[in-house]
């Protein structure tokens, strides 16, 4: 060993002393029944890996908290599989017990599961459900997958590597001695995804458990969800529907399939799981819970009895610590204070009021959700329409963008008055010759019969108001020609072809634009017949049907476009030869070719603006399934340009 190892090391010990109060490296741990001796240089690794998963107190702190509320359901299914608990800190390693939880490949899930692996080990991924983000099953299915690596294998430590190599990748590290072995020496020339695992282990063990009170637990309940809303399940059991939401994120349209009761999770406080528990007939694990086989009355009440001593408390008592826009937050209760929100995420008040933009006399709002880290300066979200009584500072919390960027984003100044209708830009900065777009409420449309006016061809959803328009103080009125193609009534039947334009009338209040803009008003009337597609009738876009296209539209980047596709932007730059001049507007790209060939006909339309795939299933009166399908969808939603294929 050098001089200059040497001191480095001493220098390391000296740093953890002060931070960790040197955490001790044991020669010899466990793990699955399997005596592992650890060499020096091992040792000194795994103690930099302790440090660093220690060294953020709060994010620490918060993943202890989701171990005693997941902990129970992933021992108990582990045990049941037959697999020994101590994988249970795989699922802080893979996912940091994130149910929609996303990685560069495309894994999904607290156990990070691929799709094809998902089915291959019995979870149901489709249009309704993705198992992979249930904690129950999707543990099922990682003790599945571990016990099919260890009949390979006749090692839990092989098992466990072969988790993020394959059965295929685990075998150049397979060791003959090591079959059925109950003592292994290692060093650092093990697999690194072990030395990582070994490492979550050390750092959770001693500090898990012991918890007699979480402030969330979760009850199974199947007994009557076939085809229910979570809404429905929230009133039918009592819980808060936006915990019941942020638990259950495996159903992707927040409804149970009718198919059959699937296992719904109700977050309780700790203090009301047993009541809920028996006026629901669930049955508590006797591992995890007291003892309800009993029947005594204190632990099963009846109907018509009060337990003694039972608060009066619901999940609305307790802070719900969650994920929102890929953030730390909170949600907030009535009566919490900033304070005691700050101390609920392990932050400082003046970091708790920085993070969500508010001033130090103001005051939190219950129900509404605040940030425990910084905003993003810029949202996934391209744009939003003002709504009714919306403020800037709503909408920077709603899409978890500092307030100060989405000022910048939209040429406006501080404090600048917001109307109704306006669409603010998101993500990226409004062009200095982009005019301010006013996006109208339906209702405002009226059919009337004056004199028509002509219409830009180029988007007849956009309606321009002309710079020598007469401005009324109290309102405007526009004349205009818009050719429908929506069916006439059944009270009035009519033959549709070479139709006449139907004149129609847009009362709007005149909008209010900020002084440095001088420019026109851009109107959306959001007439029902606006379409998110367009049919494409260019041939030479698509070449082969096992592959996905996409068409680069302004100010989408190589990042942005890998990102939606979930790929890298290296594989698109193989791909399509793209060189040092990057990409180019309007430039027919392959971003997969992962997918598999459509052997019937099939047509293509390009997305004319990023919207959700339910969108296009009720332009196209397809499902959403085949559109998911068809198209080897990752995410629910259309990036504008990209190419969708739909069989006929």
């Amino acid at each position: 060993m050098t001089i200059k190892k040497i001191f480095n090391r001493v220098i390391l010990f000296a740093f953890s002393s002060i931070f960790a109060q040197s955490i001790e490296i044991p020669e010899t741990i466990y793990f699955a029944g399997l005596q592992l001796n650890l060499t020096n240089d091992l040792r000194y690794e795994l103690q930099k890996q302790v440090l660093a998963l220690a060294k953020n107190k709060n994010y620490f702190s918060n993943k202890l908290k989701l171990t005693d509320t997941y902990f129970p359901f992933i021992e108990s299914a582990l045990e049941q599989e037959n697999i020994p608990t101590d994988f249970k800190y795989l699922i802080i390693q893979e996912s940091g017990m994130q149910s929609d939880a996303v990685s560069g490949s495309n894994a999904v899930g607290y156990w990070q599961f691929k799709k094809e692996t998902a089915q291959e080990v019995g979870l149901t991924v489709n249009a309704d459900i993705d198992e992979r983000k249930h904690i129950i099953a999707s543990t099922h299915g990682a003790a599945k997958y571990l016990k099919k690596n260890y009949q390979f294998t006749i090692n839990w430590l092989y098992a466990l590597i072969a988790y993020n190599t394959g059965l295929g990748g685990v075998k150049q590290f397979l060791k003959p001695e090591h079959s059925g072995a109950a003592e292994m020496n290692l060093s650092t020339d093990t697999h690194w995804y072990a030395i990582k695992f070994l490492a979550h282990k050390i750092a959770y063990e001693d500090k898990v458990g012991y918890n007699p009170s979480p402030d969330i637990t979760l009850l199974p309940y199947e007994t009557d969800t076939k085809g229910k809303t979570l809404t429905e399940i929230a009133a039918q059991t009592g819980v808060n529907v936006d915990a019941l939401k942020n638990f259950n994120k495996w159903l992707t349209n927040a409804r149970v399939p009718d198919d059959k009761n699937y296992t719904v999770l109700l977050p309780t406080t700790f203090i009301e799981r047993d009541q809920i528990a028996s006026q629901l007939g669930i049955v508590l694990d006797k591992k995890t819970v007291v003892n309800v086989d009993s029947k005594t009355p204190q632990q099963m009440p009846s109907s018509n009895t009060t337990p003694l001593m039972m608060p009066k408390t619901s999940t609305q008592d307790v802070p719900l610590l969650i994920t929102y826009n890929e953030l730390e937050a909170i949600q907030a209760r009535l009566g919490d204070t900033p304070a005691k929100l700050a101390f609920a995420g392990g932050i400082s008040p003046e970091k708790f009021f920085k993070y969500n933009d508010m001033l130090k006399f103001e005051e939190v709002r219950g129900g509404k959700i605040y940030y425990l880290e910084s905003k993003n300066n810029k949202a996934v979200i391209l744009q939003h329409t003002v709504q009714i009584g919306e403020t800037m500072w709503d909408i920077s919390q709603k899409y978890g963008i500092k307030l100060k960027h989405l000022y910048k984003k939209n040429r406006m100044e501080e404090n600048e008055g917001l109307q109704e209708g306006r669409v603010l830009y998101l993500k990226n900065k409004r062009p200095p010759e982009e005019p301010i777009i006013f996006n109208f409420p339906k209702k405002e449309i009226q059919k009337t019969d004056p004199q028509p006016i002509s219409v830009p061809k180029k988007d007849t959803s956009l309606l321009q108001v002309p710079q020598n328009q007469a401005l009324n103080k109290d309102k405007v009125t526009l004349q205009t020609t818009l050719t429908t193609t929506s069916a006439p009534a059944a009270t009035e039947p009519e033959n549709t072809e070479n139709k006449p334009s139907i004149t129609q009338t847009v009362k709007i209040e005149p909008p209010v634009i900020a002084k440095k803009d001088s420019v026109q008003t851009i109107v959306n009337t959001n007439l029902p017949s606006k379409s998110f597609l367009k049919l494409n009738t260019n041939k030479d876009i698509i070449k082969d049907s096992s592959k996905i296209y996409h068409v680069v539209c302004m100010q989408q980047t190589l990042f942005s476009i890998a990102k939606h596709y979930a790929t890298k932007a290296d594989s698109i730059k193989i791909w399509n030869n793209i060189g040092m001049e990057g990409l180019q507007y309007d430039q027919k790209i392959t971003t997969s070719k992962k997918t598999t060939a459509l052997k019937s006909k099939y047509k293509t339309y390009i997305v004319k603006q990023t919207c959700t795939i339910e969108d296009a299933s009720a332009e196209l009166s397809k499902s959403i399934e085949d559109l998911y399908i068809w198209n080897d969808k990752k995410n629910g939603f259309l990036l504008q340009g990209e190419l969708l294929r739909i069989k006929y």
